[in-house]
């Protein structure tokens, strides 16, 4: 049983890595300099209100930053691209 479903997993990762997707050019949505072409939204804040410097540009790269938080107090953000994008790939770069 076991070697069926080892030979199942290794077609199945085949035919799945065999699959070439094609994507059209690459769109760069940050510029990073700044946060102009995006939307900040902090819990209990207006809208495009960075509450507290929550969403921050440090060496071209957009950040969250707690740093002049008190207290979180459940203060959720969230930052939407302004711009309809035609596809749904996205290429992120996470450092940690």
């Amino acid at each position: 049983m076991k070697r069926i479903a080892f030979f199942i997993s290794i077609i199945v990762l085949t035919a799945c890595a065999s699959k070439k997707q094609q994507f059209g050019k690459w769109e760069q949505i940050f510029n990073g300099k700044d946060l102009s072409g995006w939307q900040v939204k902090i819990t209990g804040a207006e809208l495009n209100e960075n509450y507290k410097n929550t969403f921050q540009v440090v060496d071209a790269k957009l950040i969250v930053s707690y740093d002049e938080y008190d207290q979180f107090n459940d203060t959720f953000g969230h930052i939407f691209l302004m711009k309809n994008c035609p596809t749904t790939n996205l290429g992120w770069n996470i450092v940690l």
